[in-house]
């Protein structure tokens, strides 16, 4: 079997699809599928040491004219010798050139495809950059989605609330999964500098979509507040839209004993070190169609924190491994006070997290489940 993956871009930049694609390239190649990966170039520079952590696929790069779009004039030829080489094409992501065009030829060429939207199709992210997105789906994007051979997506939340925004055929639902380093190894002991210190961690990009402007002021002021064990809040990840800079805003108010502190962006070894000095993760998004961050505090045994606007949440409610909150102040100063006062059942949480994601998150049993349906969407094409 030949898979062609496209996606937007594979720069840890990009985040979660490039995180997920990474982790189900290795699962399918371990099963002998034969892969390839058309993405969006960013330079010699990047591409060179993006590509060392994509193995097990070839690697083919666009050059796009307009970067923002990822959208390249030259694409679609160059599509009609590629596409008729694979079995099936994997899209990873929607409303952008590269995906647009991939989608649109393969249909094309009869060449069936699979879109997984990472929370795209959502009403949210509909209202984010509306005109365009409008614009895309008139000139054929909706007619790409229904033309797919199957949608992809990776938690039932996702899928219904695409459902009420799209028209689209047959769609499976599974989640991202986790690498091996991550699913089965409890984080070590903490750093004992921080006995004295309650460590709530904030794991991603540093964007307006995850609600960090309303959780920091929260959190600030609650933390105020507090007694005994002093609250702190770190935010590890890359910054966005030079969002850091709205949001010191309110560290500015902080300066004596900050409760706030940003790391930057932190991977391998360092993501590891964050999370063993973590009491729990937090995730306070406006909107998450999954959330690698919290899976992976999950798989540490550490509790969580997450908003309702996560599309887990109620994951995470029914199996006990944390605590939902609504994006208001009065919401998350209740949450995180019932938080602390449940720190005996803080270890209990850590452990359901961690049953639930080897359960669900394990590549081993991701990959075999895409690998069949590939071959359901292969079998339906030439039916």
């Amino acid at each position: 079997m030949k898979i062609l993956h496209a996606i937007a871009s594979i720069d840890p930049s990009y985040g979660g699809p490039a995180f997920a694609l990474r982790g189900l390239l290795g699962e399918l190649d371990k099963q002998g599928v034969r892969q390839t990966i058309l993405t969006c170039s960013q330079g010699r520079k990047k591409d060179v040491c993006n590509e060392k952590h994509f193995t097990g696929a070839d690697i083919i790069w666009s050059t796009p004219l307009v970067s923002r779009y990822f959208w390249s004039p030259f694409l679609p030829s160059k599509l009609k010798k590629l596409l008729k080489r694979y079995d099936v094409v994997h899209v990873h992501g929607l409303f952008n050139g590269l995906v647009y065009d991939v989608c649109r030829n393969s249909a094309g060429m009869s060449v069936p495809y699979i879109i997984r939207p990472f929370g795209t199709m959502s009403a949210y992210c509909m209202k984010k950059s509306r005109l365009k997105k409008r614009c895309s789906l008139f000139f054929g994007e909706k007619s790409n989605i229904e033309k797919a051979g199957a949608i992809h997506f990776t938690t039932i939340a996702e899928k219904i609330r695409a459902q009420d925004n799209f028209k689209f055929g047959y769609s499976f639902v599974i989640p991202n999964g986790i690498d091996h380093e991550f699913l089965y190894k409890k984080t070590g002991n903490r750093n004992p500098e921080r006995k004295n210190e309650t460590v709530f961690l904030f794991l991603g990009r540093v964007s307006p979509i995850k609600g960090l402007d309303v959780f920091i002021p929260a959190f600030m002021k609650w933390a105020k507040n507090q007694k005994g064990s002093r609250p702190v809040l770190i935010i590890a990840g890359p910054e966005e839209e030079h969002y850091k800079t709205a949001l010191n805003n309110y560290l500015n108010k902080d300066k004596e004993q900050p409760s706030v502190v940003f790391k930057g962006p932190v991977y391998g070894e360092k993501k590891k070190e964050v999370l063993q000095q973590a009491d729990a993760v937090v995730l306070p998004s406006y909107h998450e169609n999954f959330g690698m961050s919290i899976i992976e505090g999950m798989s540490c045994g550490k509790p969580v924190l997450v908003s309702d606007k996560v599309d887990l949440s109620g994951e995470i409610e029914k199996h006990s491994a944390g605590r939902v909150f609504s994006l208001e102040e009065v919401s998350i100063c209740r949450e995180l006070d019932s938080f602390v006062a449940q720190k005996n059942e803080w270890k209990d949480m850590g452990e359901s997290g961690m049953e639930w994601v080897r359960k669900h998150c394990d590549w081993g049993i991701i990959g075999r489940k895409i690998l069949s349906e590939y071959e359901k969407v292969i079998k339906k094409a030439t039916e």
